[in-house]
């Protein structure tokens, strides 16, 4: 399993909302810090958390850094 944690920090993304039309540019994200691991959202493959980790980027601006979690 792989988590995308905020670079710099103790924080992971717990949810993306790319449809989220409250926001501008459209889209969110939900953090949440490293002790709360039952929230921490999960890919199955390594290309899923990449292509989650660009999403984040561009509707943040924030850099993820992909992490295997066996």
């Amino acid at each position: 399993m792989y988590v995308l944690r905020v670079c710099g920090s103790n924080d992971y993304v717990a949810q993306i909302n790319k449809n989220d039309k409250r926001c501008f540019p459209p889209g969110s994200v939900v953090y949440v810090p490293s002790f709360k691991r039952w929230a921490i959202k999960r890919y199955p493959t390594q290309l899923g958390a990449e292509r989650a980790a660009k999403l984040v980027g561009k509707i943040d601006g924030v850099h993820c850094d992909v992490e295997n979690r066996e």
